[in-house]
């Protein structure tokens, strides 16, 4: 796998953007830091020299409609390249691909679809706090250094990244062979306080139920009081005493 090595940009979604016509696809770019780094919602994602910042670019061979799903896959993939460095766990997804270590956010995952030469492809931006983490963020930040089994270990990007790239191709290459139900299964292994109570913060509405799990679209399936089942597939979503 071709890894595109950078010392700074403004992101390494945008950037991948930029080389997609003159890179052999699937392709990953590496940066050592960000000037424009974005997380969903177009907030702030702190981007400082030392942590994990990168994109993978893949074309899209199910549906458009159903990329979406590859956030699950990479989720899956960063949890099980955490758990190498620390004890496992202490690794969760909370919905739909924050990885959570010991309760505290350690990564969040961007995913973008678009279209070049009439064919789709998704970029997947990731990044892991590996040395240190944004002090006042949305919700309580970590890195993986503080949790690490041995402080020695080398934790460089680019191991990381090599780590990751690897888990990522395997369970790709299941969810184009089987689809999303064994990802979803993986997933739901993994997943953050579900069941449990969650409060979701919508564009245009708020409001609190039981989270069961996720349906084969990766929607949150959120059940209400008087037993209306609602299927979120986008908002801000707080669980029992995470809520800010």
């Amino acid at each position: 796998m071709k890894v595109i090595q950078l010392e700074s940009v403004d992101s390494t979604n945008a950037h991948a953007k930029i080389l997609l016509a003159s890179e052999q696809l699937p392709f990953w770019i590496l940066a050592e830091r960000q000037s424009k780094g974005r997380g969903r919602y177009q907030r702030k994602w702190i981007s400082n020299s030392g942590n994990l910042f990168c994109s993978g670019v893949y074309p899209i061979v199910h549906d458009l409609t159903h990329a979406s799903n590859l956030s699950f896959v990479a989720a899956i993939a960063v949890a099980e390249t955490l758990a190498e460095f620390v004890s496992p766990e202490l690794i969760k997804i909370k919905w739909p691909n924050d990885i959570l270590l010991n309760g505290k956010k350690v990564s969040g995952i961007l995913l973008e679809t678009f279209s070049h030469k009439n064919n789709n492809f998704v970029i997947i931006g990731i990044g892991i706090n590996l040395l240190h983490h944004p002090k006042d963020s949305l919700y309580p930040a970590t890195n993986l250094l503080e949790h690490a089994n041995n402080n020695s270990l080398d934790q460089s990007p680019s191991i990381i990244l090599d780590v990751l790239i690897d888990k990522f191709e395997a369970l790709n290459e299941t969810y184009t062979k089987k689809g999303f139900a064994p990802i979803r299964e993986r997933w739901h292994r993994l997943c953050y306080n579900i069941p449990g109570e969650v409060d979701v913060n919508l564009l245009t509405e708020k409001f609190s139920g039981m989270a069961t799990g996720i349906d084969l679209n990766g929607s949150l399936l959120v059940r209400l009081s008087n037993g209306t089942m609602r299927n979120i597939s986008a908002g801000d979503v707080f669980f029992g005493s995470d809520n800010v």
